[in-house]
């Protein structure tokens, strides 16, 4: 497996939503503002931020268990020389509308998690969560509790904030929300929205141990653009221009050599911030893989649709491959060892032979969920509406074990040129060079059969042989120019814009007869429908 696909599973997996079931006891809970739910869509209670980044006006309860929570770090940070990590209003303001998500011990759906991190600022990738319910009311015991999960993080992360709410549901039964955002970006405070031909400078930092900051961006018309820096400093340009849409951002960096997600956010191009985000249904696995990759095809086409960009063809060989990464993807994540799939050769011993291949993994709980992935994230959603790609294939691969049920899909993009009009492509070619000719003043060239004869013979002999010509096969093809001919420039190439060669020197060199040949075969980089040309411009005897 790639270190990106490693990478993109690694971050769904930090992103995982852990479920803890607390000890009992009984007391009293803290009373937060949580959000509301009306017609199936989530509202938070309190108003959003206008910029991403650290909020003066939001701030955490100054008593109850997040106390007692960051007492119990205290004394840990004394015995170990830890650090202890602050609380962050954020982060209150997304537990508290979070907490207690389906009067009980529910996980909050994770589109509702990303939108309520975005409302109040939030733009880092890596927060961890806990959502649980506990049998007790106490405040003082629940904080105490939550200190071994908080450990646990600083672990993995020794430095970030915190952010805790609780909601007592009944008598005896308290939900608790707890988040913490390790410190691994320093980011300038970010509009979350820009007028139409606005722009905002992405400034900041990546905090040790992180280095080599690379800052992506898919602007709103899912182009992509990447920012790389040697050091920890970044700088990037985001613009809105264009029609209304999203610019998805993220900032990576390394960490041991290793890529690692820390920042993902977006920034809404002439239109406002969302105030609500529909509330999904609970997750559920496909029952039928293929029906679900065909799904999968419509949303992208859907959405490229929605861009203007041309719509995908699917490819049954494409397919097959993406298939088998996904059950490739499934197999790693089970524990066992699957082998590294050379998608690049794959494809080509099946036939497929691209000169644009680009490839969308993603493990997550559904469909859906999956297809939100896809366009949160400005590498996939560039993959998915990058115009330069004509066909692809999707694959599904199901997990339905306790403990790790996911969906796993291969989204494989790839350009396969259309079939070539050999007969109108000669004919444009001929117009074209004589236009050519007459704009360079050159004599006007006559078509002589043997000429053609010969060019389409050799353009014929490119096309079956991957543009090679062995040395003997070409004297017995020009074999018949020495009779006729004076001299003759050649002028060959496969070219997906088989025009182009026109623009070549010698196609206005001196001469009174021409002959053209086109045909189509497999190139090694172009793929299959490549035309194939050759031109002579010749002088007869």
């Amino acid at each position: 497996m790639s270190r990106y696909i490693e990478q993109r599973l690694a971050i769904y997996s930090t992103l995982g939503v852990a479920l803890l079931l607390l000890a009992s006891g009984c007391a009293r809970g803290t009373k937060m503002a949580r959000g509301v739910i009306e017609a199936g869509t989530l509202r938070p209670a309190a108003p959003a931020v206008a910029v991403y980044g650290p909020s003066a006006t939001l701030t955490c309860p100054s008593g109850g268990a997040l106390k007692v929570l960051q007492k119990g770090l205290q004394d840990w940070a004394k015995q170990t020389g830890g650090a202890v990590p602050q609380p962050d209003g954020r982060l209150c303001a997304v537990a508290s509308t979070l907490v207690g998500w389906g009067d009980g011990p529910a996980v909050p759906p994770m589109s509702v998690v990303a939108f309520t991190l975005a409302h109040f600022g939030v733009a880092e990738s890596g927060t961890r969560m806990l959502f649980t319910t506990v049998s007790v009311e106490d405040s003082k015991t629940i904080g105490r509790q939550l200190k071994d999960s908080v450990v646990e993080w600083l672990a993995e992360d020794p430095k970030g904030t915190l952010g805790l709410a609780t909601y007592r549901i009944k008598k005896g039964t308290t939900a608790v929300a707890l988040l913490f955002l390790p410190s691994a970006v320093e980011l300038a405070p970010v509009p979350r929205t820009l007028a139409l031909n606005a722009s905002a400078q992405l400034v900041g930092k990546v905090l040790p141990p992180y280095e080599k900051a690379v800052v992506l961006a898919s602007d709103n018309s899912g182009k992509l653009s990447t920012t790389k820096s040697e050091g920890a400093d970044f700088k990037a340009e985001l613009k809105c221009t264009g029609r209304p849409g999203d610019i998805i951002v993220e900032v990576r960096a390394e960490r041991d050599g290793q890529p690692r997600l820390l920042d993902s956010f977006t920034v809404g191009c002439a239109k406002p911030a969302p105030a609500n985000v529909i509330v999904p249904p609970a997750p559920e696995l496909p029952a039928d893989p293929a029906a679900a990759e065909q799904q999968l095809f419509e949303l992208a086409n859907r959405e490229r649709a929605a861009f203007g960009v041309p719509q995908l063809a699917a490819d049954g060989a494409i397919a097959k491959l993406a298939r088998t990464i996904a059950e490739s993807l499934r197999a790693q994540a089970r524990g066992g060892s699957a082998p590294a799939i050379d998608v690049v050769g794959a494809l080509g011993e099946a036939g497929v032979v691209s000169s644009a291949i680009v490839h969308n993994p993603s493990r997550s709980l559904s469909i859906s969920e999956a297809q939100a992935g896809f366009l949160a994230s400005p590498v996939h959603r560039s993959n998915m509406l990058n115009p330069e790609v004509t066909h692809a294939g999707i694959g599904v691969a199901v997990d339905d074990q306790e403990g790790t049920k996911s969906v796993f899909v291969s989204e494989l993009f790839v350009r396969e040129l259309l079939p070539v009009d050999v007969a109108s492509v000669r004919t444009k070619l001929e117009e074209a060079i004589s236009k050519r000719r007459s704009e360079a003043h050159a004599s006007v060239l006559t078509p002589d059969e043997t000429l053609t004869d010969v060019a389409q013979k050799y353009a014929e002999e490119l096309a079956k042989n991957f543009g090679e010509v062995q040395p003997k096969r070409e004297e017995d093809l020009t074999a018949p120019l020495f009779k006729k001919f004076k001299n003759a420039k050649i002028i060959m190439g496969a070219n997906p814009e088989p025009l182009e060669l026109v623009n070549d020197g010698d196609v206005v060199a001196a001469g009174d007869v021409v002959g053209v040949g086109v045909a189509s075969g497999t190139h090694r980089t172009l793929g299959k429908n490549t035309p194939y040309v050759v031109i002579f411009v010749a002088r007869k005897r």
